[in-house]
């Protein structure tokens, strides 16, 4: 099979179609990086986040013949991961922890974000200002509710198109809209309520 670098994801899944293990094998070097820290962002845990791409990439390979290149692969796999992270989340019961490093949401949430402290964490020079308000906004980000957390995640963590966003989520782009309209408006009272 000629080099990854030479076939697109299309001509990829047409080789995973017929059986092709390579063809595999380079689909997932090229698209396991951003699927793991998309999981990683959403789930907080390294094995939980390789577990779920690992299943994903098994339901790739198992449900090949029913590929319809009609989107992008990058966007219908957005759609996967998505789909098998909310079903995990449903699942466990268990609060999702987020990672360390967070976007700068303050567009839409007010000049509150800028100013706001956790009032579970410890006074830390004004030096850590932007570290604090990163932990505030992702301790706010755990009081949304999963889709509109979900929404928040993959138009300002992934940096995806709104219409790319709402296609991977399964929603209409007014649902989208509203949905990232409501964290928004969820995520300023929360900071606006943390404060100094």
């Amino acid at each position: 099979m000629p080099s990854d670098t030479r076939l697109d994801d299309n001509a990829l899944m047409q080789g995973i179609c017929r059986g092709d293990e390579a063809a595999l094998q380079a689909l997932i070097h090229r698209h396991s990086g951003w699927g793991l820290q998309q999981l990683q962002r959403v789930l907080g845990r390294v094995q939980e986040a390789e577990d779920i791409l690992q299943s994903c990439f098994v339901q790739i390979w198992e449900k090949a013949p029913a590929w319809e290149p009609r989107a992008q692969f990058r966007t219908w796999f957005y759609r996967v991961l998505h789909n098998r992270c909310m079903d995990h989340l449903r699942r466990s019961e268990r609060e999702v922890a987020w990672p360390d490093t967070t976007p700068d949401l303050q567009e839409g949430c007010g000049e509150s974000a800028a100013h706001s402290s956790s009032m579970h964490l410890p006074v830390v020079p004004a030096a850590d200002a932007g570290v604090m308000r990163r932990l505030d906004v992702q301790a706010a980000l755990q009081e949304l509710p999963l889709r509109q957390r979900m929404a928040i995640v993959l138009v300002y963590f992934e940096e995806m198109a709104q219409d790319e966003a709402a296609h991977a989520m399964g929603v209409s782009l007014g649902a989208l809209e509203s949905l990232l309209s409501r964290a928004r408006a969820t995520l300023a009272r929360h900071l606006a309520a943390h404060r100094h």
